[in-house]
């Protein structure tokens, strides 16, 4: 069976590899989705508690990158936010939905095993939207490059 929770998040980001208007600083009213698989607990009924669930996203992923700026480590602009004490996200490479999503992975994976959460629930896959109609769906760091 499979457990969704969604959530959102503001936060601006520049892909500065970028040749287009993402190369400037903007942001995005983010979403994205976590499916988690496991099994109903008998005594429950449920394969997790969802509020459980959501805090545990909530602690890991989501009250870092809300309202945040979110750059490479590599981009100029880090020093300069740094220094104003704005509150950033820096990861490696450009902060494409792409790598962003990874870094949410990584997180979550280790909200499940601090929590414990990790004995019942699998993370499946996380998709992650940076707009309404742009997305990217990561199913883990063992996911094979799709045929195209």
């Amino acid at each position: 069976m499979i457990l969704k929770v969604k959530q959102t998040f503001s936060a601006a980001h520049r892909l500065m590899k970028h040749s287009g208007l993402c190369q400037n600083f903007h942001g995005h009213s983010w979403q994205f989705v976590c499916s988690f698989s496991g099994k109903p607990d008998c005594g429950t009924g449920m394969i997790a508690d969802f509020s459980k669930v959501k805090a545990m996203i909530e602690t890991q992923v989501r009250r870092h990158l809300d309202h945040a700026s979110i750059l490479s480590k590599q981009d100029p602009l880090v020093h300069f936010i740094h220094n104003m004490s704005l509150k950033m996200i820096q990861i490696d490479g450009e902060p494409t939905c792409e790598n962003l999503v990874q870094w949410i992975w990584k997180k979550i994976e280790d909200g499940l095993v601090q929590s414990g959460a990790g004995k019942t629930l699998k993370l499946e896959s996380i998709q992650l939207w940076e707009s309404n109609s742009s997305s990217v769906l990561f199913e883990g760091p063992d996911e094979k490059p799709k045929s195209k």
